[in-house]
């Protein structure tokens, strides 16, 4: 996770605080001993310095009893004290947890777009699944495309092959809809994902060579390359 998930200007100590953060989740999840305790403690400290994603990730630890004992009403604490600062993963958290109980209110819903909105990925590719297929929302393709774009451009695979798939499958599919979706398409199969690999593979042969150059112009402007 990058947790610096919105592009607001940042003072150098806040800058060089996230930097720590993300080095010291990654070596986290690279599950060496010496450098993952060393790593935990770093998470700790910054969570302590009130760094507002180490406050969100200790909670989640807490949580489910990852790397540091279990407590989850600490947890949550924690998530929603990281939620309260608009932080989007934390608010999707929140919000997560309301919409799986019986008959969640439209506020669990709202607070889940909020939680897109604020950056969290998690939450732009759960509104694109479920306004996808109708599941909790009223179906609405065009806001399951808006918002597996939003995860689509920060080079999420699965938001990818999802909007490229809704692009390409469109019952009133435009030249440029056909287009955007297999330059979606080469990028998803660039990150390695086969469904995505083999579609290209199956479409190249039909692109004029007009097409293959706009498709490729796309492609870098999509991916941000």
């Amino acid at each position: 996770m990058n947790f610096r998930l919105l592009d607001y200007a940042l003072d150098k100590t806040t800058e060089r605080q996230l930097m720590e953060l993300d080095s010291a989740a990654q070596k986290v999840r690279d599950g060496v001993r010496a450098q993952a305790e060393e790593a935990v403690r770093t998470v700790l400290d910054l969570s302590k310095q009130n760094l507002t994603a180490a406050i969100y990730l200790v909670g989640l630890w807490e949580v489910n009893g990852e790397h540091i004992p279990k407590d989850p009403e600490q947890g949550w604490k924690e998530i929603q004290t990281a939620a309260d600062k608009n932080f989007g993963p934390a608010i999707y958290e929140i919000a997560l947890r309301s919409i799986q109980l019986p008959n969640p209110s439209p506020k669990s819903w709202e607070r889940m777009k909020w939680a897109a909105r604020m950056g969290s990925v998690q939450a732009q590719f759960l509104l694109g699944d479920r306004y996808e297929r109708g599941d909790g929302v009223t179906a609405d393709t065009e806001r399951s495309k808006d918002y597996y774009r939003l995860c689509a451009v920060r080079g999420q695979p699965s938001c990818q092959v999802h909007l490229a798939k809704l692009l390409f499958e469109a019952p009133d599919r435009a030249v440029g809809d056909y287009e955007q979706a297999v330059a979606w398409y080469q990028i998803a199969a660039s990150g390695g994902v086969p469904e995505a690999l083999q579609l290209v593979e199956r479409e190249k042969g039909k692109l004029t060579p007009a097409q293959e150059k706009h498709i490729a112009v796309l492609a870098r402007q999509l991916s941000g390359k």
